[in-house]
Order: structure tokens, then C-alpha cells, then sequence
């Protein structure tokens, strides 16, 4: 059985806001991909 370690709540709250900054980050590349995507579609190129 695997040991834990307990993490401080500094380290948490960093943790989480590591994960938070990626997603927000993954939904921005999402929105440009999308965004030029229709673009594409606009033009008649799709």
C-alpha cells in the first residue's frame, strides 16, 4: 500500500492553481483552433 504525503495548504492551493492556469490555457488553444476553423469554413476552404 502506497504512503501519502500530506500536503500543506500553500501546497494545494499552488497545485491548484497550476491545474487551473493549464485549463485555461487548454480552453484558449480551443477557442483559437475553433475560431479558425470557421474562418476556413467561411472562406469555402473546409
Amino acid at each position: 500500500m502506497e504512503t501519502t504525503k500530506k500536503r500543506t495548504r500553500e501546497e494545494v492551493r499552488a497545485a491548484f492553481r497550476a491545474f487551473m492556469r493549464e485549463k485555461e490555457e487548454e480552453r484558449k488553444a480551443a477557442q483559437i483552433r475553433l475560431e479558425l476553423y470557421h474562418q476556413k469554413r467561411l472562406a469555402g476552404l473546409v
